[in-house]
């Protein structure tokens, strides 16, 4: 499966599984939504499936197109895990669920804190930090959408 992620301008198809030769992939397509064609991106640094991404400004996951067009290696979560739900929101990145990449589900929620303040680059601050509260249930494959509210 893969993950998708969209910007101001393009939709971002990042690693996934291929199906037919039982590998997990490192490949990045981007759709640029006004020419409506799909092109290669910049190839993560590491094959992953079940990854997931968020738009902060102009940064897709650790990825900044207009910066340097290069993935960069975040901090490592407390502990592994695949197939979460993710949000930018207040300047955090969160991380809901997911599994240990076997048939345990996980109900933790953690974020990172990033700094948008310092030029382009999202810079970050601190570690992972798992939160109090958990979710009502463990899941794994979850969809999460951010609404915002008047």
């Amino acid at each position: 499966m893969k993950r998708t992620c969209l910007d101001e301008n393009a939709v971002y198809a990042v690693g996934g599984y291929d199906g037919h030769s039982r590998h997990c992939l490192n490949t990045v397509e981007v759709f640029d939504l006004r020419a409506n064609r799909w092109r290669a991106g910049k190839p993560l640094r590491e094959v992953r499936s079940g990854a997931a991404g968020a738009t902060m400004r102009d940064t897709v996951e650790i990825y900044n197109p207009g910066v340097d067009d290069d993935w960069a290696l975040i901090p490592n979560m407390s502990a592994p895990r695949r197939n979460v739900g993710l949000l930018f929101v207040n300047s955090s990145l969160m991380v809901f669920g997911g599994d240990e990449g076997d048939s345990h589900l996980l109900d933790s929620i953690e974020t990172l804190t990033m700094d948008m303040g310092r030029g382009q680059r999202a810079e970050f601050v601190g570690r992972w930090q798992v939160i109090e509260s958990t979710l009502p249930q463990p899941r794994s494959y979850s969809g999460l959408v951010l609404v915002d509210k008047p």
